[in-house]
């Protein structure tokens, strides 16, 4: 009997150790606060856009896509490959537009802004 409670309390250990891997959960927002760092943040895209001259697609926490609070999810080539193989998705800039997203990846500034490149389907999905 003593050895099932051991069993159990080292498979509950073992969970608290996976837990504490999960990258920290932010906000859209707080996003420049933890640059090169791994997150998940969940917001509602309120700006989408696909830049055929990057082969990039474009999905904004905020409709103004320069101001300093928002937060760019950035779909590479490779991810939108990847959401099409894996998710069927061809248009990612339609649709995930004006849906809760779960994005999980490493925050980055590029052109003075704050942005999750995206390069494979696992990163993204609607939320729940």
């Amino acid at each position: 009997m003593r050895w099932l409670a051991l069993v159990g309390f080292c498979l509950c250990w073992a969970a608290a150790g996976l837990a504490d891997d999960a990258p920290p959960r932010i906000k859209p927002e707080e996003a420049r606060k933890f640059v090169d760092q791994k997150v998940e943040v969940v917001f509602e895209v309120k700006h989408a856009k696909h830049s055929e001259k990057r082969k990039t697609v474009f999905l904004d926490s905020l409709e103004d896509f320069r101001s300093p609070r928002n937060l760019g999810v950035a779909i590479i080539e490779k991810g939108l490959s990847d959401l099409k193989t894996k998710k069927s998705i061809g248009r990612p800039e339609e649709y995930f537009a004006n849906k809760k997203i779960r994005v999980t990846g490493t925050v980055v500034i590029r052109e003075e802004n704050a942005y999750i490149d995206i390069d494979t389907a696992e990163q993204i999905d609607l939320a729940p």
